[in-house]
């Protein structure tokens, strides 16, 4: 059994059938071992697959340390796919607001179930936003977030008005040269708290 002051990435073995994820004595790649809402556990690899199994610590037998080469692969994967996931997405044109410190990109928020849109406006800090020949750029969390709101303002009338009945409605808001980002009802109520 290993426990959470393992050092990771490791290589263990799975000793027990009981977590019916994976056969007794497969071999897995430990890569992180994190506290859950059920507990500890281990965020697993197994050779050949993409997608992480997690196992509770209690399954999991010590085999070894990863190879100084396997564990700098593991560290320019993960370099990679933080680099891909914080790469600024494109929001458009905009023009700088009178107060001169922010950008005014419009998007388009749609409602599938009744075919209706509006244009929006979102405000992005200077210090957020990099701009290439008049094309702006945001960090995609803040390009997400903004398009939240702006989905939630129309919606809501400003916030006047409630949006639990939109339960299953398809909402989707479009930057003009940039992403489209679908919006849920647990988008929607993000948005009402953050006002």
């Amino acid at each position: 059994m290993i426990d959470q002051t393992q050092a990771t990435p490791c290589v263990c073995v799975v000793s027990s059938g009981r977590q019916r994820k994976l056969p007794k004595g497969t071999e897995v790649e430990v890569r992180a071992v994190k506290d859950g809402n059920y507990g500890l556990y281990a965020l697993a690899f197994v050779e050949g697959q993409d997608r992480p199994v997690f196992l509770g610590l209690q399954h999991l037998d010590f085999v070894s340390d990863v190879s100084a080469e396997r564990k700098a692969e593991i560290d320019a994967e993960k370099a990679a796919w933080l680099a891909e996931r914080d790469a600024p997405v494109v929001i458009g044109r905009g023009e700088r607001h009178p107060g001169g410190k922010a950008i005014v990109v419009g998007l388009l928020v749609d409602l599938e179930a009744t075919d209706q849109g509006a244009i929006r406006h979102a405000f992005f800090p200077l210090s957020q936003v990099t701009e290439t020949d008049g094309i702006y750029s945001a960090p995609p969390w803040l390009a997400r977030i903004k398009a939240q709101d702006a989905a939630y303002y129309w919606l809501s009338h400003g916030g006047r008005k409630g949006i639990d009945h939109l339960g299953g409605a398809g909402i989707a808001a479009h930057y003009q040269d940039g992403p489209t980002y679908p919006i849920s009802v647990g988008d929607l109520r993000e948005a009402a708290a953050r006002r």
